[in-house]
């Protein structure tokens, strides 16, 4: 599975360079970059349609996130007359008001906690 993978590969990087081989020879004269360019539209939709016909066959296997696997969120951001009760690094910051240009450095610090780990305060 993984030679068809690659030869998939190989052939459209080589298609690539067929084209740019016929746009510097033919300088725009014939059609031969055009035809090289489709060529490697059409592998690299094929290549994509065997690789999802492939994982639902069951021939190859996804080793990523598996499906259905939510992931935490941070907590929604409180509107800005209602200051947010202080917990962990940086309280000061977040018990006041809360503006567009504070938002990203407070939230980060929800988050993260004081060494960069996952804050569990609520």
């Amino acid at each position: 599975m993984k030679i068809v993978i690659a030869l998939a590969f190989l052939a459209i990087i080589g298609s690539l360079v067929s084209a740019l081989f016929f746009m510097m020879r033919d300088k725009g004269r014939t059609r031969n970059t055009v035809r090289a360019l489709g060529v490697r539209v059409g592998l690299s939709i094929g290549l994509f349609v065997f690789l999802l016909v492939a994982h639902q066959l069951g021939w190859i296997q996804s080793h990523g996130v598996p499906i259905g696997v939510r992931r935490r969120t941070p907590a929604r951001l409180e509107p800005a007359d209602q200051p947010r009760a202080a917990c962990g690094s940086g309280a000061a910051s977040r018990t006041a008001p809360r503006t567009a240009s504070s938002t990203r450095s407070t939230w980060a610090a929800d988050i993260c906690g004081p060494m960069g780990r996952l804050s569990t305060c609520s």
